[in-house]
């Protein structure tokens, strides 16, 4: 009977998730359908330049983003690229581009269950990957022509795998595809890549004790490999922005986006609270969430684990501008609020089993 259970329970599972992407199938075949039209007509654009000219990653006419008059090159368009090479098999531009960033979809969903089991166990990973999957900024965005749905799998998957590594469990292999998906979301939206920063940076100062210049040493030695690739993806980072720099007039770059005004602005928390509640989760796993929160402040305070946490309050603390403007910024925090909502849903469903 419990294997009889077990089956029906994943066949539920898959069904609900099949069901959440046939939703993202609304408007597949309409270019102006959705969120931020300007920005997947421009990508598509781009992937019409391709198909057409060929493709040339910093061609001015091929990829600049138009802002006050003039051209900026802002991220390397890997996205737009990979959509038109896979276009000249299939003909169709657009169903090519929204099938591709459906099936990064499909991979990031596998990306959450990692992370949470990982992190956590089986039952959290379940229910994570359900809060993942019917995101409603999940379900708005990621049949989108829009390159950061690309990027949010290639960041998830590096803090995973920095999860592995901290657990003992990391082979070469894992650090190679780390330093792949490391160097892709630098050159695409390096914003994404903080929280693989933000596990290690947490894992480092739980582990920093007395003596402090003796265990700092010891930390760098023996956790020599992954701080080298953090230092390259970062050092390849900085020499993307002098690429723009060269590229674009006026030495435009994305650093420039860096600011701390909007902790002075109410609205900065008003919309925080509201992307929360009814984008990133709905209001039942927004309450998950919090409980998941006071879970692991209660008993996992000396874990790594509250790198869920602060890669969530350091993403908006540092890059809270392009946040307030965008919503779509915040793609790259459900994966983690999902697996924090999954705790708080795990720790409820044992107390009503008990």
């Amino acid at each position: 009977m419990g294997y009889q259970d077990n089956i029906l329970h994943l066949f539920f599972l898959l069904v609900l998730l099949l069901f959440s992407f046939l939703i993202r199938l609304i408007g597949w075949d309409d270019s102006y359908f959705g969120h931020q039209v300007f920005r997947q007509l421009h990508s598509l654009n781009i992937i019409e330049n391709y198909v057409r000219d060929g493709i040339n990653l910093l061609e001015p006419s091929s990829y600049y983003l138009r802002l006050g008059g003039e051209h900026h090159l802002l991220e390397l368009p890997i996205y737009q690229a990979l959509s038109a090479w896979i276009s000249g098999f299939t003909k169709t531009i657009l169903s090519t581009s929204r099938s591709i960033n459906l099936f990064f979809s499909l991979l990031t969903l596998l990306v959450v269950f990692q992370i949470a089991i990982t992190q956590f166990n089986r039952e959290t990973a379940i229910y994570s990957i359900l809060f993942f999957a019917f995101s409603p900024l999940n379900l708005i965005y990621q049949s989108a022509v829009l390159f950061d749905i690309s990027t949010v799998f290639f960041a998830s998957l590096s803090y995973w795998i920095v999860a592995r590594y901290i657990q003992g469990k990391c082979s070469k292999t894992l650090l190679f595809i780390f330093l792949f998906a490391g160097l892709y979301s630098v050159l695409t939206k390096p914003l994404y890549f903080l929280p693989a920063g933000v596990l290690i940076a947490t894992h480092f100062i739980q582990q920093w004790k007395r003596p402090r210049t003796k265990n700092l040493l010891d930390y760098f030695i023996r956790h020599q490999k992954i701080i080298g690739l953090f230092v390259l993806i970062t050092l390849v980072m900085f020499l993307w922005v002098e690429v723009q720099k060269q590229v674009n007039s006026s030495s435009y770059n994305a650093l420039e986006y860096l600011s701390l005004q909007h902790l002075y602005d109410l609205i900065f928390y008003v919309r925080i609270l509201f992307r929360g509640t009814l984008l990133i989760l709905n209001p039942i796993t927004f309450l998950f969430f919090i409980l998941g929160v006071l879970l692991l402040l209660r008993h996992h305070r000396g874990s790594e684990r509250m790198a869920l946490i602060y890669s969530i309050i350091w993403y908006h603390l540092i890059f809270g501008t392009q946040v307030n403007l965008h919503d779509y910024y915040e793609l790259i925090i459900v994966p983690y609020a999902s697996v924090i909502a999954g705790f708080g849903a795990t720790w409820i469903e044992g107390k009503m089993r008990s």
